[in-house]
């Protein structure tokens, strides 16, 4: 169904797309509106449109807390930062895990904790298999300093957009819409992160129909080797490099 009074976008990116898809429909002269963003704040403003916050500048000990929230979905591929984490981060700064396996539970595939298990039960990975309330949450993100989702797919994004709310460090797949979170890859302006290096992007997975065209949704093929390489990008990085992706973060995130 399209409406043909207004088009509205959440991303400044999407306005270009969703008028050409409109004029391949045949629907003109339809306005495209982008709205910007209502994902949350977890330093509990109303709006990103109020006064600027003075956020406090994180310390080398908040970057050595990391952070990954799934919730119940598959896309964000949790199991493959067990895996990783295993595989090549015995040394690497511990990362909270905070997940659901009802999804898991709904397909056949077994418990994170097994996962976990199976893979050696790995020190620095700590999981949260529950729900948990705003408050814990908006804790968790506020003291965590680089926020990782090697997600396949997102839809806006609001998780890694309440990462760069939170002025983390972000780790996303280079692919559409994860990397777009980090900012214009333009070399005269600050990312807000790193990409996970992304061996295969194919649209085969996620389809919907709008009229008599068929639009698929990029998803990102990503291993813990690439998963490895970008952590290690990170742990590479002076203080006032990641400072300087958290204050992106946050700006990213109050002017999109």
């Amino acid at each position: 169904c399209i409406c043909r009074q207004r088009q509205m976008c959440i991303r400044d990116s999407a306005v270009d797309s969703c008028r050409q898809l409109l004029s391949d429909l045949g629907v003109l002269n339809v306005p495209v509106i982008h709205v910007g963003h209502t994902s949350d704040d977890v330093f509990g403003t109303t709006s990103k449109n109020e006064s600027k916050l003075v956020l406090p500048v994180r310390s080398e000990e908040s970057y050595r807390k990391w952070l990954h929230i799934a919730g119940a979905s598959l896309m964000k591929q949790t199991q493959l930062l067990v895996q990783a984490w295993a595989e090549f981060g015995k040394d690497w700064p511990p990362i909270t895990l905070v997940y659901t396996d009802v999804e898991r539970t709904k397909v056949g595939l077994p418990p994170l904790n097994d996962v976990y298990t199976a893979v050696g039960s790995p020190h620095n990975v700590h999981l949260i298999g529950r729900h948990l309330n705003r408050t814990r949450l908006r804790q968790l993100a506020v003291e965590a300093g680089v926020y990782v989702y090697p997600s396949a797919a997102e839809g806006f994004g609001h998780v890694i957009n309440r990462a760069r709310a939170a002025a983390g460090v972000l780790i996303v797949p280079d692919c559409p819409p994860m990397h777009e979170f980090l900012g214009p890859f333009d070399a005269a302006q600050q990312l807000a992160g790193v990409t996970i290096n992304v061996a295969d992007k194919h649209v085969a997975a996620l389809q919907s129909t709008v009229g008599n065209r068929t639009i698929g949704v990029p998803i990102a093929a990503v291993s813990t080797k690439d998963v490895a390489a970008a952590v290690e990008s990170i742990l590479q990085l002076s203080l006032e490099e990641k400072q300087r992706m958290s204050a992106r973060a946050r700006t990213l995130y109050e002017t999109e």
